[in-house]
């Protein structure tokens, strides 16, 4: 039966024998060299009492024996033919070959001198303790050897003592403590070999560790990957109707406000659903800010911006929920703070970041500062609840709150600070959270500071109208497409209405559009990216509009390639005018 391939560069752990040859491996590169110097040390005493054709000849059978092991060890050690045990046995095997090859020279000790005798005694014990430490204490590997030249050499010096009289008991003294010391190395042999397996060992369970853990983290992977296409199915599935109603309502609303008798309880009931579903859309767009965040679909455009211009609008912003709770904003910011950053996305983290101080403050203010020295320093201090030390690297998570038990909808889903978080490593924005239980929370967030700002003339846009203007609006849903035309005809726009790719192209070839609003998911397993690319083939420069209720991290990307404004359900009619403005725009550039 053949062995599995033995590989010495493999990262997987190894058995305590696996290691053992791993480490006869090595020493066969680096042990045969020293071992026949000492062979040398031991032909040269011999030389001139011995015959020379004898040492000459026991030589040649040392290096045969030498050389040839560690040929043969690693030719066995690398053909996958054989097994582990296989191989180990022919390393013992060897092992005790080469310890009797040794201990032939002792043939020669009758005919050498005291000092000659010495030096091939010490020559021995250098090569036995070099056999116990490049072993790792196998006695297998060990012993033999140890046993086999320790005690021939001890019956050498017993047998022939190289002196007379009074001097013999010397000679049997050091037979006696060679006897003695072999017993001694192959204990130590004992403890290395103890010493050696207990690193393997350990090694052996910090991988099982690791592998636990890397199982725990991919559980966790897979988890979070489920987590994020359930969220992605459930919104997408939320986001229609919602935008459906949002369409609805804005229309409703356009078309109350251009009659000569506006109906009050009309614009109030409006006013109310726009508002509902205001607040619905911003629970979706949280995750969809989380999706896009682990999707890597948003990258900062960072560029000289006035944070102090961002502030005040926040500030605007906010004053009016804040007089809700019966609440005070204050600002302090010099004019202007510039920061090297991205401006949409600083203000999304700092929008959360007030929000989050609003939602958990009850009595109180909220304070709002910006300064510049070094770095430019924003600062957002409440009066609020604050946070416990123990829950300060909680509220980071996902879907974490404090003080919310009954989930209360007004308080959000607890995703604020896990966006504040992901955006401050997009941004290298360095934050500080300083906080107590009852006693308020402060925020420091750190950017880098810039060195200059465009005019308010070169940042104005113009304006377009859509007096009359073309829109191609392809959508599979029959009520999103019934509110989009409804929606956009209210604009003075005219619309042409496609409910699959086939129909889009039909009304390209003979109605030449404009514009064109493209649902990403069409039926059939269509896509609105293929729908887009069969109207660009006819009219090549048509500014474009996708529209998604996807916030799957694989969708985002690909809609993201499209050469066209990516637009997430539910949309408002600022948005959508907005929208169609920036592609007219950049068309026309």
């Amino acid at each position: 039966m053949s062995g599995p391939e033995f590989r010495t560069d493999l990262p997987t752990p190894r058995s305590l024998e696996q290691e053992f040859l791993v480490l006869t491996l090595r020493n066969v590169l680096r042990n045969p060299l020293p071992v026949f110097v000492g062979i040398a040390v031991i032909a040269i005493a011999a030389m001139g009492n011995v015959p020379s054709q004898w040492v000459i000849s026991w030589v040649s059978l040392s290096a045969i024996g030498l050389f040839g092991r560690a040929l043969l060890i690693r030719h066995i050690i690398q053909q996958p033919r054989y097994t582990d045990q296989q191989r180990l046995r022919f390393i013992y095997f060897s092992s005790f070959i080469n310890a009797v090859i040794l201990c032939l020279s002792l043939a020669f000790f009758p005919w050498m001198s005291v000092i000659d005798a010495v030096l091939v005694t010490l020559v021995m014990g250098f090569l036995v303790i070099g056999v116990v430490v490049s072993n790792a204490g196998f006695a297998e590997a060990t012993t033999p050897y140890v046993f086999v030249v320790s005690i021939s050499l001890a019956i050498m010096w017993a047998l022939f003592p190289h002196s007379d009289g009074d001097g013999t008991w010397k000679a049997y003294a050091l037979s006696a403590f060679i006897v003695f010391m072999n017993f001694v190395l192959i204990s130590v042999s004992k403890d290395i070999h103890r010493l050696f397996s207990n690193s393997v060992e350990m090694r052996l369970k910090y991988a099982d560790v690791n592998r636990l853990l890397l199982e725990s983290l991919a559980e966790s992977r897979a988890a979070n990957a489920a987590k994020t296409r359930f969220l992605a199915a459930a919104s997408h599935d939320l986001r229609q109707p919602v935008h459906t109603l949002s369409l609805l309502t804005a229309a409703l609303m356009s078309r109350n406000a251009s009659n000569m008798n506006t109906d009050d309880r009309v614009t109030e009931i409006t006013d109310t659903m726009d508002k509902a579903l205001h607040s619905l859309a911003v629970q979706l767009d949280s995750l969809l800010d989380i999706s896009k965040l682990d999707a890597g679909v948003i990258t900062a455009k960072l560029d000289d911006t006035d944070v102090t211009v961002i502030a005040r609008g926040l500030k605007r912003e906010f004053l009016s929920f804040a007089n809700e709770k019966q609440l005070s904003i204050n600002l302090d910011a010099p004019e202007p703070v510039i920061a090297f950053t991205d401006g949409t996305l600083l203000e999304r983290l700092l929008r959360n970041l007030i929000a989050n101080a609003i939602k958990y403050t009850e009595v109180g203010q909220i304070d709002l500062n910006v300064s510049c020295g070094n770095d430019v320093v924003i600062t957002i201090k409440d009066t609020g609840i604050g946070i416990a030390q123990d829950q300060q690297k909680l509220v980071f998570e996902e879907f974490y709150q404090i003080d919310n038990p009954h989930r209360d909808r007004s308080k959000g889903l607890g995703l604020g600070l896990s966006i504040v978080s992901r955006l401050c490593l997009l941004l290298d924005v360095k934050l500080e959270l300083q906080s107590n239980s009852g006693e308020g929370t402060e925020f420091t967030l750190r950017l880098n500071k810039g060195s200059q700002i465009e005019t308010e003339a070169q940042q104005k846009k113009p304006v377009y109208s859509f007096s009359r203007l073309r829109v191609l609006v392809v959508d599979d849903e029959t009520d999103i497409l019934l509110a989009t035309k409804i929606y956009l005809e209210a604009l003075d726009c005219v619309v042409l209405s496609a409910e699959t790719t086939e129909e889009a192209l039909e009304l390209a070839r003979t109605q030449s559009p404009e514009l064109a609003i493209v649902d990403l998911r069409l039926r059939n397993h269509d896509s609105g990216i293929d729908a887009l690319e069969a109207i660009r083939s006819l009219h090549p420069n048509i500014p474009a509009i996708m529209i998604t209720g996807d916030t799957a991290p694989d969708r985002l990307r690909e809609a993201s390639s499209v050469n066209a404004k990516l637009l997430h359900k539910p949309i408002y009619s600022d948005q959508m005018q907005a929208a169609i403005q920036e592609v007219l725009r950049d068309t026309a550039k």
